[in-house]
């Protein structure tokens, strides 16, 4: 009975050890596909995501900057990503964070109104 043990475990362990591998490289190929197409649809995504955030916010930092002059607005920057918001919102974008098209508006808003002149930025030295 124990000589037959021994066979079975030894039998067992033979099978284990061509098994094994077998499966596991066939586990990391589907692995490394499925994580090909996550990388794939990102890819896809991101740059459209980008490409309307940019648009939304630079539309609602003019019609912002439009509003404030005129007096019609208090808040310049809460009504740029109210509209920012809205626009991206009805675009089918509506899974972005508020504090990202905020930080999109105040990044926008430096470009066009603060950033330094390069072509003046050597003057003073």
């Amino acid at each position: 009975m124990d000589e037959l043990i021994n066979v079975m475990q030894d039998a067992l362990q033979v099978f284990l050890i061509a098994v094994i591998p077998a499966v596991a490289a066939y586990l990391a190929s589907m692995a490394k596909a499925w994580i090909d197409l996550k990388k794939a649809d990102f890819a896809h995504r991101s740059p459209k995501l980008e490409d309307a955030l940019e648009l939304a916010v630079e539309l609602a930092v003019k019609a912002a900057e439009q509003l404030g002059l005129s007096g019609a607005i208090d808040d310049k920057l809460d009504y740029a990503v109210s509209v920012a918001q809205t626009w991206l919102d009805s675009n089918g974008w509506d899974e972005v964070d508020v504090v990202l098209i905020e930080a999109a508006v105040e990044s926008a808003v430096y470009a066009k109104f603060n950033a330094p002149d390069p072509d003046r930025m050597y003057d003073k030295l």
